[in-house]
């Protein structure tokens, strides 16, 4: 449901005119308390994250309530393919974004693996290495015996060293469709450095670099200079300026603006022109049409390194390989440009089907893998092989590394084992690669997973339908401060991984971990019949029970904007706040001054258990309801008395657990 006031309709002339305002004032009376604001975005008066945007539909209800039903029955037969379009690119590349991040999961994995296998196997093939040093047997080390520990070690540095490139462009897709879809709404503001500078910031492009320093003149010096001037700028916090992109986004929203005040015979109508301008610069539209032009310059930029990257591949073949360690270096450069170029293949495809046909949906936001509860399509074929390939050489060589591990006294391998780091369990101290970030050494780690697999095993299939969760067998961070046991199930039983202490997400668990626009992701796929938010570090800023009207040192609380975007427009009763907060008039207060008076709020005692939430949420449902509930606690989300009406009784709620750093 609108917002706003509604206009009456505006009656069309004999000769098949509209009567349109031709003031600002009377656009500002038809929108009401909004118009006024909504008037002055391009002057920056107001911020724009008063406004909730990322669907046509926004600007479609100001163009209704300003200029009447029949305007937006003509301007929508003349734009909304085009609005489609860009609107649709920007959802694909949300989820995109987010297929990626769950490829750098198990990639960053299989980084630390593999990096304790070269540690540990260095020993076997130190000796090798120095001998053929000694003896300049070039051809021996390209081509070990099997036999021999040079044959291990550098399989598993090869390994290292594939998986590092393959991470390093997974890491370049991630992060630059993250900046892609992150650029300035107003159209004055300027995008990143990062991406003006495309391609040189790439992570891909720091291979360009090193490369130079170890045989000068093979690598693209254009690249470098940028590259370096892009880090000088850093340094010198220097702001960015308007680029061709920026103006090329102008030069579409101006069109944009063109073909719709063109729909409804308006070119000589300055206060039409400018609403328009003004609500697709609030409502996201000029931001949509930003997200197309980076993504075809993006596109662009990965065709442009795969170019170089293949150019720096011939010329590593004329490397003059006079030593082991030269052949080494070589070997190891090799490697990374290897995958990088697998992966960033992969990439181009991705982009280059996106962009051709934007309003399909490629990515379902729910895509799971069933076993490892993540969701990456089956056509991302570079990275699933590169870490197939991985996992094969780990599982090789896993009885040799354990071998190695149960013996830290053998003076062969001690110095690369021993060290400083304490397991936080049993207590013995091993060198860092052996010590998760978890703080559990690799043995204690190995049974804690070993212990949750055989768990899983018994679990018959009925328990894992019913949503099942098993007992943590790390207990760390599930563990409340003071306790000793964590308070309620909290380990996926597909993956072996716990929500809390890993940071996991499964969908086949109904336990997924997003921020804001994955939330809206979901959203967009599922459209549930009603929404369910948290208040405190979810829908809002505050913590801890906090009043969101009090103002503190200047900063007033503010509203996620995904999750507002995603509230506004919709009909009462299908959006509630459930929260512990007791400040219920206030939150009242605070979500009316943002034009979200229509959504419900439950406000439970301070002292109220997760439990409790479970039973408010159950009131508040009918079995027919589909609704998605969205909180940042982990306790509430995987609370037992919850996941019992999700799974037995309600059977179609969806939960997510809400992690503002899950930056994707």
């Amino acid at each position: 449901m609108s917002t706003f006031v509604e206009a009456e309709p505006l009656a069309a002339t004999s000769a098949g005119k509209l009567t349109l305002p031709m003031t600002a004032a009377e656009i500002q009376e038809k929108l009401g308390r909004e118009g006024e604001v909504l008037l002055g975005v391009l002057d920056g008066t107001p911020s724009l994250q008063t406004f909730h945007s990322g669907r046509w539909e926004l600007t479609a209800q100001d163009i209704e309530t300003a200029l009447g039903e029949d305007a937006l029955r003509r301007i929508e037969k003349a734009v909304k393919p085009r609005m489609d379009s860009v609107f649709g690119l920007r959802q694909n590349l949300i989820n995109l974004k987010k297929v990626y991040l769950h490829l750098q999961m198990p990639g960053s994995e299989l980084q630390k693996r593999i990096n304790q296998y070269t540690c540990l196997f260095y020993a076997d093939g130190k000796d090798w290495y120095q001998h053929l040093i000694a003896e300049q047997e070039v051809d021996s080390w390209r081509k070990p015996k099997e036999e021999t520990g040079a044959a291990l070690y550098q399989q598993v540095s090869r390994a290292l060293q594939e998986c590092n490139g393959a991470q390093m462009a997974v890491l370049d897709a991630r992060q630059y469709i993250k900046n892609i879809c992150c650029v300035p709404r107003h159209p004055n503001k300027p995008t990143s450095f990062e991406l003006q500078l495309l391609p040189a910031t790439l992570w891909s492009a720091q291979v360009f670099s090193d490369l130079e320093r170890e045989w000068p003149g093979i690598a693209d010096k254009d690249l470098i200079e940028a590259r370096k001037a892009y880090f000088q700028g850093k340094r010198d916090m220097a702001r960015p300026s308007e680029c061709d992109a920026d103006r090329l986004a102008k030069e579409r929203l101006d069109a944009l603006v063109d073909k719709i005040v063109g729909a409804v015979d308006a070119h000589d109508n300055k206060a039409v022109r400018h609403f328009v301008k003004c609500s697709c610069v609030a409502r996201g539209v000029s931001k949509a049409l930003r997200i197309e032009v980076e993504a075809e310059r993006l596109h662009e930029s990965v065709r442009e390194m795969i170019k170089r990257l293949r150019g720096l591949q011939d010329r590593l073949l004329e490397v003059t390989k006079d030593s082991p360690q030269a052949y080494y270096k070589l070997v190891r450069f090799t490697c990374q440009v290897d995958a990088m170029i697998k992966v960033l293949l992969d990439l181009d495809l991705w982009l280059k089907r996106v962009r051709e046909e934007p309003t399909r949906l490629w990515f379902g936001a729910a895509d799971r893998d069933a076993s490892a509860g993540l969701f990456v399509p089956p056509d991302f074929e570079a990275v699933a092989s590169i870490h197939d390939g991985l996992e094969e050489i780990l599982q090789r060589w896993r009885p040799q590394l354990e071998a190695r591990l149960r013996d830290p006294d053998n003076p062969e391998y001690a110095a690369y084992l021993k060290g400083r780091k304490a397991c936080k369990r049993c207590r013995a101290q091993y060198s860092k690669p052996f010590v998760a970030n978890n703080g559990l050494c690799y043995f204690c780690e190995l049974t804690a997973r070993d212990t949750a697999a055989a768990a899983a095993a018994q679990l018959s299939e009925t328990a894992l339908q019913s949503g099942l969760l098993m007992d943590c067998t790390l207990q760390l961070r599930c563990v409340p401060k003071g306790a000793t046991k964590a308070p309620m199930p909290t380990m996926c039983p597909h993956s072996h991984r716990c929500f809390v202490c890993d940071g996991w997400t499964c969908e086949l668990c109904n336990a997924v971990r997003l921020d804001g626009d994955g939330v809206a992701a979901v959203v967009e796929e599922s459209d549930p019949d009603v929404l369910l938010f948290d208040f405190d570090r979810t829908f809002a800023s505050t913590r801890s029970g906090a009043d969101p009207l009090v103002v503190k040192n200047g900063m007033s609380h503010t509203l996620d904007p995904h999750l507002a975007s995603l509230a506004h427009g919709r009909a009462p009763g299908s959006v509630h706040v459930v929260t512990r907060n007791s400040h219920k008039r206030q939150i009242e207060a605070f979500l009316a001054e943002r034009e979200l008076a229509h959504v419900q709020v439950h406000s439970l005692r301070h002292f109220a258990s997760a439990n409790d939430k479970a039973d408010m949420i159950d009131s508040l449902l009918t079995s027919a309801q589909t609704a998605l509930f969205v909180d940042d606690s982990w306790q509430e989300v995987l609370a037992p008395r919850l996941r019992d009406l999700v799974f037995n009784k309600l059977g179609k709620v969806r939960v997510v657990l809400f992690d503002r750093s899950q930056t994707s």
